[in-house]
């Protein structure tokens, strides 16, 4: 009797006491399943980081292969069309004109010099934008299960890429003929005679690169003059040179027909779907292209371009018996190490340009940004 007295006497402490202790086990039951729930989080997210910084990673190797991969095209078209080694043979066959020849060689192989250079800084540059637009836009249709574009990506691909052969073709003849023309203008004039150092050089350079791009940029406000306001802004904002990489929009925004894609009779037709998400592409590549960052980061890697060739330039005109302060020398001794120089640009074991270009970190940042911004959901409507 004593127990069930003492038990009703404090029956109210034992209520309070077991809603004490179950609702602190109940507490920490919630707490280490919110501490799982939140672990799994945490994990899941590391796990979708690193694999997403996988993916964007192994997508700048295959940046850096396909512009490496396309170099032996480019050098042979840019060489071709800017031939030095016919005008040096036909130099040594001692010609009546040997005078013209000569200033025929230093206009072409100073236009060979600066159209390499550009060109391999638009290839680069273009190619970053491409492979990052579609990477990110693969990694967010791998990320969503039972994509209905997934299963195109494969048309896409191919087809999106093949639109770099405009500017390997008709964008780099224009390319070509615009470097030639404003060499003509502001270097034809230099006797050879002249003796010049590096640093005269380089200024001769600067002359016809502000002569190239801003003649560029004077085409594009001459084309823009019969569109609307709007795209007369569009074209203000467009880096001079990006005029040279896509077709007019008035082509649907498609690559021309090349020579080499002339030579194959069977071209296997895209899907509708396909085509209108490369439609799509197009239009958000050139949002990129006519954006302020790539402005800024196509000018950087011209920058460091033709930096790159000018330090190697100084290095094959400068002797160490040589004082460098008073190094000068005739323009025409200067032509054969400057068109040797250009050889060299096309280097691809790490010592030419494009590695040195690559390497840009504003050029690395850009690419991580387009991938970034792209590997959310983009709308494709």
């Amino acid at each position: 009797m004593g127990l069930l007295d003492f038990l009703k006497r404090h029956q109210r402490k034992f209520y309070i006491t077991g809603a004490i202790v179950g609702g602190a086990f109940a507490l920490g039951k919630f707490a280490q399943w919110k501490l799982a729930e939140y672990s799994d989080r945490v994990a899941a997210e590391e796990v979708a980081r690193a694999r997403k910084k996988h993916h964007y990673d192994s997508n700048q190797r295959t940046c850096k292969m396909t512009a490496i991969a396309m170099l032996p095209s480019l050098r042979e078209r840019l060489f071709n069309a800017l031939d030095t080694e016919a005008l040096t043979t036909k130099l040594k066959s001692s010609p009546e004109n040997k005078i013209l020849t000569w200033q025929e060689l230093k206009t072409v192989t100073f236009a060979r010099f600066l159209s390499s250079v550009y060109a391999c800084c638009l290839l680069i540059s273009f190619l970053r934008v491409q492979l990052n637009i579609l990477g990110g836009c693969m990694y967010h249709g791998e990320m969503q299960t039972g994509s209905s574009l997934f299963h195109i990506f494969t048309e896409v691909h191919k087809e999106y890429l093949a639109v770099v052969q405009y500017f390997l073709g008709p964008g780099l003849t224009r390319l070509i003929d615009v470097v030639q023309s404003k060499v003509q203008d502001s270097i034809g004039s230099v006797s050879l005679k002249e003796k010049v150092d590096v640093a005269d050089i380089e200024r001769m350079i600067a002359t016809a690169r502000q002569a190239i791009e801003v003649g560029s940029i004077e085409q594009a406000d001459d084309t823009a003059t019969t569109a609307t306001s709007a795209s007369a802004d569009a074209h203000r904002s467009l880096h001079p040179l990006v005029t040279f990489l896509l077709p007019p929009e008035s082509n649907g925004g498609t690559s021309e027909e090349t020579p080499d894609q002339a030579e194959s009779e069977d071209v296997p037709s895209i899907s509708p779907d396909a085509q209108a998400y490369i439609t799509q592409l197009m239009g958000h590549t050139r949002d990129v292209l006519e954006s302020q960052d790539f402005k800024s980061t196509l000018s950087a890697c011209l920058d460091c371009g033709f930096q790159f060739g000018s330090t190697g330039l100084a290095e094959s005109m400068l002797t160490p018996s040589v004082d460098h302060a008073a190094a000068k020398i005739p323009l025409a001794r200067v032509v054969p190490i400057l068109n040797a120089q250009t050889h060299g640009l096309f280097a691809h074991q790490g010592d030419g340009v494009v590695s040195s270009v690559m390497s840009l970190e504003l050029l690395n940042q850009f690419s991580a940004n387009v991938y970034e911004a792209y590997s959310h959901e983009i709308s494709f409507e």
